[in-house]
């Protein structure tokens, strides 16, 4: 029995182990399947042909067809829009956009909105480029991906563009001034631009900026210009708004906030929309077609922007201060010179201050205004009257006697649209506002005064005269059939003369006025320097 058991257990053994032997081999037949399963299905996923390849490949292509969806239709809206606004930019061809070519060892190029962009924002980050020249190498339109090297790249965010490009410099708040602003006596600031930047006569198309409560209560292409200088350079069609919905001072201007004693802006100009708006109660408006602030040099520049002040605030004590070209120009040092405004003005006030002029809304200690014009209406709406009020066709107040305002002239209508009583607070001349200075002398105005309310202080040459400062005009002309709403004042030492008299007067003007032979100024006298009947300077 004992070898019987003996003899089915190995039996027993012998089957076990082929079992065994059998399992084994199945299993290892069935991790090579798995392995050849695996290898296949990793071939398939990831080989030449796989599902991830051609899935990435696909990823790939979509978003390569929606760049170029996006591509052509920014180029039918290039198209669309230089059909429209007749503004043709050339390709830019920038091998390094965001990085400045060099030209020696002292002077940049602009050759990109990229590089523009970079540009603005090293002044604000520090870099002054005092003694240094910042060239623009070609005109730049914002709204044409012509002037994009990449106008759909995203990785401009450490110079404060999170997302696209292009889309972010055309709305919500669009461009980021070159540098900051500051108060010109603080000529350390490291924020400020303190260069030479040349235009080389090209353009910048369709610069647009929109602040509101959420930023700096200032606007401008350039923050402040500090021992610097900007020439050559056209703004065309800007679009720069500064909306303060429930704080703060709102001041906008085409091309910087200040400009500081030993700065300048020569051959420069404006088209487009300038706005600036408060409805805070006490805050003020400042907005100007060139500077806000001027303590330096202004030449041979012009503005044809709409220039738009609103103090929205029913109970606004705030100040409605406009210029064409200044806010202010005032250092004795200060200059606005052969230069002209052809931009409307219109200012809205409920009960607080306001100074406008077609050139500046004030000049004062010992600055000068010369060799200017206006030809821009300039439109006031006054809800009540609490405070003054001072409109000149050139410049709104004169401060004191130490100041110039010669060989200036204006042909742009005024018109006050209120309905009442005025009690002598709103003062409207043809030429200055309120005139409290010596030094004004050589021009004439042929601008309609229109006043509607009563009791307005209105004069063809100046609205208030304060002769107690020994204010005075002289040499200044007005024409015997310019209507006016209240007209009390004339100005002192003013001359009455009779259309054809006054075209023949660009002798007894003076050596800055010549007689108008190419009816740029209907047949009235000009400026030397007005040469140009296509400009209608």
């Amino acid at each position: 029995m004992e070898r019987k058991k003996n003899c089915n257990e190995t039996k027993k053994l012998k089957y076990l182990k082929g079992v065994r032997g059998i399992t084994l081999i199945a299993l290892v037949i069935t991790i090579v399947v798995l392995l050849i399963l695996a290898g296949v299905t990793i071939a398939t996923l990831t080989g030449e042909n796989g599902i991830l390849t051609r899935a990435n490949d696909a990823k790939e292509k979509t978003e390569q067809a929606e760049k170029d969806e996006k591509t052509n239709l920014s180029r039918t809206e290039d198209l669309i829009n230089q059909y429209v606004d007749g503004i043709e930019v050339e390709q830019v061809t920038d091998e390094n956009p965001g990085v400045l070519e060099t030209e020696g060892t002292d002077t940049y190029i602009i050759n990109s909105i990229e590089d523009l962009v970079v540009f603005a924002s090293n002044v604000r980050e520090g870099n002054t480029y005092e003694g240094q020249t910042v060239k623009l190498g070609l005109s730049l339109d914002f709204n044409s991906s012509k002037s994009y090297v990449d106008p759909f790249r995203t990785d401009y965010e450490e110079y404060g563009y999170d997302g696209e490009l292009k889309t972010l410099l055309t709305s919500g708040e669009g461009f980021k001034s070159i540098g900051t602003d500051v108060s010109p006596d603080d000529i350390t600031n490291e924020n400020s631009f303190a260069g030479i930047f040349e235009g080389n006569n090209n353009v910048l198309y369709n610069c647009y900026m929109q602040y509101g409560d959420d930023n700096t209560y200032y606007l401008a292409l350039f923050g402040s210009i500090l021992n610097g200088e900007v020439r050559d350079l056209g703004l065309v069609n800007l679009d720069f708004a500064n909306i303060r919905e429930t704080k703060g001072a709102s001041i906008v201007a085409g091309f910087c906030i200040r400009l500081a004693e030993s700065a300048k802006i020569e051959n420069c100009y404006v088209t487009g929309s300038i706005k600036g708006i408060t409805n805070s109660e006490k805050a003020s408006v400042n907005v100007a077609g060139l500077v806000a602030y001027n303590r330096g040099i202004i030449e041979n520049s012009y503005n044809t922007a709409t220039i738009y002040g609103d103090l929205k605030n029913e109970n606004s004590t705030g100040g409605c201060y406009i210029g064409g070209i200044a806010v202010n120009v005032e250092l004795s040092k200060a200059v606005v010179r052969n230069s002209y405004n052809l931009g409307k003005i219109v200012a809205k006030t409920k009960l607080g201050n306001a100074a406008i002029g077609g050139i500046s809304r004030n000049i004062s200690s010992g600055s000068t205004v010369e060799n200017c014009y206006n030809k821009g209406e300039l439109n006031c709406y006054i809800d009540n009257i609490d405070n003054s009020i001072a409109i000149g066709g050139v410049v709104g107040t004169i401060d004191d006697s130490s100041c110039f305002l010669k060989n200036s002239y204006n042909v742009g209508k005024i018109a006050i649209f209120s309905n009442i009583d005025f009690q002598d607070l709103l003062k409207v001349g043809g030429i200055i506002g309120v005139n409290q200075g010596k030094n004004i002398s050589n021009g004439y105005n042929v601008g309609e005064i229109e006043v509607n309310g009563e009791n307005a202080l209105v004069g063809e040459i100046a609205g208030e005269v304060r002769e107690d400062n020994n204010s005075s005009v002289s040499n200044m002309y007005y024409l015997k059939n310019t209507p006016f709403g209240k007209s009390k004042l004339t100005g002192n030492e003013a001359v009455l003369v009779t259309e054809e008299e006054l075209k023949n007067l660009e002798v007894t003007l003076g050596d800055m006025f010549k007689k108008d032979s190419n009816n740029i100024n209907n047949g009235y006298p000009i400026l030397n320097w007005q040469c140009d009947p296509t400009m209608g300077n």
